[in-house]
């Protein structure tokens, strides 16, 4: 087993409540597609380490750019049921439509939105629990952005992952991982980076995890393969962990995908 990563990922957890989560007080996450075309319904999947009650059936908010962006989606009207959600028992009727009903009528505009649920444990009712799952909406014709795309997190397995940017063939690239997409880092004229800056996103930055391959490299042909490798961890199962990149040529930020472990 490769040390370094295993701890970032539990250190990274611990950050997130893994103390809490021994004691069976879950954190809760989430995935969605990444990218998807203007126009389409943002499916999610909500799950947790540990079993958590979430506030309603459909996502609180959906912002603009950043977690602390412009609103652009509230829900109209969403029941309150009793969901409960932990590992290998998933929560996948929660959907942003993809629309933007706080400021224009129709589809919402090309770029990335963070999607906001919420949910407490479900043994102590603990205050509630924010996690946000940023996805990026393409146009449905236009300039092609780099895409990064990830396969199943399965804990003791290795997961492909994938990076491609044709107009931009044999360009430096590099991709990084978080355990959650919270706050993120403002670049500047690059973007907002999705990525928390955590221990994991550290380790896998600075290529010194042992567990991943490929994530810099430069993109042959316009692409290029990647791989991270999921430590066998029972307390792992339910959690996330967030991928981005960047074609540092064109200075151009992947979309972010965030994924359950399994």
């Amino acid at each position: 087993m490769h040390l370094r990563t295993t701890l970032a990922l539990v250190a990274g957890l611990g950050l997130a409540g893994l103390a809490s989560a021994q004691t069976n007080v879950g954190i809760l996450s989430g995935e969605a597609p990444s990218p998807v075309p203007m126009g389409s319904a943002v499916p999610l999947r909500i799950e947790a380490t540990a079993p958590m009650s979430l506030a309603s059936a459909c996502p609180d908010e959906v912002r603009f750019g950043s977690p602390t962006g412009p609103i652009v989606w509230k829900p109209t009207f969403c029941i309150l049921p009793f969901i409960t959600v932990g590992p290998g028992r998933p929560y996948t009727q929660m959907a942003w439509d993809g629309t933007d009903n706080q400021n224009r009528p129709g589809p919402a505009a090309p770029g990335t939105y963070f999607i906001r649920f919420r949910g407490t444990d479900a043994n102590t009712s603990n205050p509630f629990s924010v996690r946000w799952v940023p996805v990026r909406i393409d146009p449905v014709t236009g300039p092609t952005l780099p895409v990064l795309k990830v396969g199943a997190l399965t804990r003791g397995t290795t997961a492909p992952l994938g990076v491609s940017d044709p107009l931009n063939a044999n360009a430096p690239y590099w991709i990084a991982a978080s355990l959650g997409t919270n706050t993120g880092q403002n670049l500047g004229p690059v973007g907002h980076l999705a990525l928390d800056f955590d221990p994991l996103f550290f380790v896998t930055l600075n290529n010194i995890s042992g567990l991943t391959a490929g994530f810099q490299g430069t993109l042959s042909g316009g692409s290029a393969s990647a791989s991270i490798l999921i430590p066998n961890i029972a307390v792992l199962q339910g959690a996330q962990i967030a991928f981005q990149g960047a074609v540092t040529t064109s200075l151009v930020l992947t979309n972010p995908v965030q994924k359950i472990i399994g």
